[in-house]
């Protein structure tokens, strides 16, 4: 249910895209990909050229599931922020209907799925989440959702329980049934959280700060336990296993506060100043091609496209400024612009 409520935050509260964050958010990816290539060598497990070239590329390797899901929505996010303001609220419904019956009904109540995601753990899911997070944004939750999202929460929670410690005792093997992502107990209960929290607002300093550690801590958790494992394997069926598994998650939080910290400061220290350096570059040569004359270009015959990207680009920038001397918050040129430019 994690994964979808963060999903629905995402999307009550939009995704903005920008260069910078997808740069961050890739660069991240790749410092923790290699501690994690690091833990599986120090632990003996055998290295080939294939874990090497997917340690490199951890988004696009699907290294882990939820953060290649989550990039692919962040870049779309431009895309589907639009979606829900263009869409009228019938045709917004009638798209996440069909959303919700193919990724989320048919596989709790028919047992498969279009994707072959058996958990939900795909972009289809997510996307339905994010799309739904937008929809409650702009047009509200329904007032009986409002009324009884507690009791729902609890409800969901409840049956979740029950149904997954009943076929447990039947079937071992299909506890997760009811523990799926993608199955209508966890997004509909995920959905309620959301409603119940917007009711019951609290802000609290130190949660902040704390949350902004558990997407590394999602990262490294699994890279870090492997380092620790084989101390407390030998003690399975020793009651000293309870006090091992405490200290180990002690262990586990030091380590990711420990990688954290030094990520951050590699992160603040040379690559932001880098890459504001290159946005800098990149802004100053893009006011400076739009500025010079341009010919026709052989690509887009139509005059209109021309002045429409002409509009797009902000007056009041001399063609002799510094890149020092920009805003590098202002938008000095659309993607019209940039499309234009880059063609000729």
């Amino acid at each position: 249910m994690g994964v979808t409520v963060f999903m629905l935050i995402s999307g009550y509260f939009g995704i903005h895209f920008r260069w910078s964050k997808l740069l961050i958010l890739w660069l991240t990816a790749l410092f923790y990909s290699l501690i994690a290539f690091t833990a599986d060598f120090v632990s003996g497990t055998p290295q080939t050229t294939m874990s090497i070239f997917v340690a490199l590329t951890p988004v696009t390797s699907r290294l882990w599931w939820f953060l290649s899901c989550y990039v692919v929505i962040f870049c779309l996010s431009p895309i589907l922020n639009r979606l829900v303001e263009v869409l009228t609220r019938r045709e917004m419904l009638f798209l996440l209907g069909i959303l919700v019956f193919f990724f989320i009904l048919s596989p709790t109540f028919l047992m498969h799925t279009l994707t072959g995601d058996v958990e939900g753990k795909g972009l289809a899911n997510l996307l339905t989440a994010y799309l739904v997070g937008q929809y409650v944004s702009h047009h509200g939750f329904p007032e009986w959702l409002q009324k009884h999202c507690g009791t729902l929460l609890l409800i969901s929670f409840a049956v979740a329980f029950l149904g997954s410690f009943v076929v447990g005792c039947i079937q071992p093997s299909a506890t997760i049934i009811f523990c799926k992502d993608n199955n209508l107990l966890m997004a509909g209960g995920a959905l309620c959280a959301l409603c119940w929290t917007l009711q019951h607002p609290f802000n609290s300093r130190s949660i902040n700060q704390l949350g902004s550690f558990a997407f590394p801590l999602y990262l490294s958790n699994w890279a870090t336990i492997k380092l620790i494992q084989p101390y407390y394997l030998d003690q399975v069926n020793n009651l000293r296993i309870w006090g091992l598994l405490g200290g180990g998650f002690v262990v586990v939080l030091v380590i990711v506060f420990l990688l954290e910290f030094v990520r951050r400061l590699l992160l603040n220290s040379f690559l932001l100043p880098l890459n504001h350096q290159m946005l800098v570059w990149l802004r100053f040569t893009l006011v400076s091609w739009t500025n010079q004359p341009r010919r026709r270009c052989p690509l887009m015959r139509i005059e209109v496209i021309r002045r429409k990207v002409a509009r797009d680009v902000v007056s009041g920038v001399p063609s002799s400024a510094s890149p020092s001397q920009m805003d590098l918050r202002q938008p000095f040129v659309t993607n019209h612009a940039c499309l234009i430019c880059l063609i000729e």
